[in-house]
């Protein structure tokens, strides 16, 4: 194993896309926007990258398959029979044989009606032969109480049976498969650009990486980017930096993103880190007894049963559910308990000030690595996050990795 990867970042990988190793060619691929800069995308919460994975498998999602069987399209065929005119569908029925076979029409049309329905509603397409065992087997709450209704549901479908073995069916393209990977990322704060730090909050490494990168740019007549030398300004965010130096490096096609990240990776900064949707807003995390406290939530089972048993921290609960508290405006607890002065939780936050702490929320972060050989694939995951496959690779010491990062 690579010594790079001795302290690694856990991070995941949402794709349509099947694969053991990330590549440089497969970059825009994906979802292809690269608005955090050029590079492989990675995320600390695996709800992130599951929503690119889903996202991005439903593009390939065939709405309009075909189910041939005597070289009639039964899709065709459930919706003609659906329409106020007729002859196409009397057409088809003709030419399939099927109103020659005591009207097996109707429970075929109705698996393939229901075949189309869950693949709408699953955004991937369900077969023919998928449909038909759910309708068999699987529809007894429909018939409850009605013994006899589910008997005779289940016999008009076993009498099509032969017809949905022998039907095939055909999408516009391959449906993609959709993976979730979970990864190894060898970065260090130290080889990191953050997007939404100013450039004195980096570590110095990085700040001398970048101040070099601006001193030994060569000067080309009458560009002002070139020519302009100074080092970034401290208070100057990691988003200024990286568009100003893709403007530089993309003169003459205004921008080139690609061209910064290459630059960056071999002045020693190998990634980009941003903080995910959820985060992009302060908050505050309450702490009581040294316990992070989950905001109250009463559609939680778990949450009304703590609440049972232990008064304190269903208070402290509430507390933390509090829209300045979420928000990340309520910075102290005495200005806290003066807004709730009036009220019992200010009371209880008053007495119980010596358990209780505010604390900043982290918040959880994407990452953009500039170079594949920095990111591991450690195990791969399907659609439904079965496991696929564990590459088996040494445990490393993981630097990121909190009780709510786990899968």
């Amino acid at each position: 194993m690579s010594s790079r990867f001795q302290r690694a970042l856990r991070a995941w990988h949402g794709s349509p896309h099947d694969f053991e190793e990330f590549k440089d060619e497969a970059i825009g691929s994906g979802e292809g926007a690269q608005v955090y800069g050029h590079g492989h995308y990675v995320a600390e919460q695996p709800e992130v990258a599951r929503s690119y994975r889903d996202n991005l498998t439903m593009s390939d999602y065939d709405p309009n398959p075909i189910v041939r069987y005597n070289g009639i399209d039964l899709v065709e065929l459930a919706r003609e029979s659906k329409k106020p005119n007729k002859d196409r569908f009397r057409q088809l029925l003709g030419l399939s044989g099927l109103d020659r076979t005591g009207g097996l029409h109707e429970p075929l049309i109705e698996v393939i009606e229901h075949m189309l329905e869950a693949s709408q509603l699953n955004h991937t397409n369900v077969t023919p032969k998928a449909a038909y065992d759910w309708l068999h087997d699987d529809t007894s709450e429909y018939y409850y109480g009605d013994e006899e209704g589910l008997k005779e549901n289940q016999k008009r479908l076993k009498q099509i049976k032969p017809i949905i073995d022998v039907a095939t069916m055909h999408t516009k393209g391959d449906v993609k498969p959709g993976r979730l990977y979970e990864v190894h990322v060898a970065l260090g704060d130290d080889e990191i650009l953050d997007w939404d730090k100013s450039v004195g909050e980096h570590h110095e490494k990085v700040i001398n990486a970048l101040s070099n990168m601006k001193k030994n740019r060569p000067i080309e007549a009458g560009d002002g980017l070139s020519s302009n030398r100074k080092p970034y300004s401290l208070r100057a965010g990691g988003a200024e930096v990286y568009r100003e130096m893709a403007q530089y490096y993309g003169r003459a096609l205004k921008s080139d993103p690609q061209a910064a990240s290459k630059a960056l990776l071999e002045a020693g900064i190998r990634g980009i880190r941003y903080r995910d949707q959820q985060s992009r807003r302060p908050s505050v995390d309450l702490y009581m007894d040294g316990e992070k406290i989950e905001p109250w939530d009463g559609t939680k089972e778990h949450h009304l049963h703590r609440e049972a048993v232990d008064e304190d921290w269903g208070l402290a609960s509430q507390v933390a559910a509090l829209p300045s508290v979420r928000a990340g405006t309520a910075t102290d607890l005495d200005g806290l308990i003066k807004r709730l002065e009036t009220n019992d939780l200010g009371t209880w936050l008053r007495e119980n000030k010596h358990r209780v702490q505010l604390k900043p929320n982290r918040g959880t972060y994407n990452y953009v690595v500039f170079d594949p050989k920095d990111i591991k694939v450690v195990r791969k995951y399907g659609r439904k996050d079965e496991l696929i496959q564990d590459f088996g690779h040494e445990p490393v010491h993981l630097t990121n990795v909190e009780g709510d990062n786990q899968k």
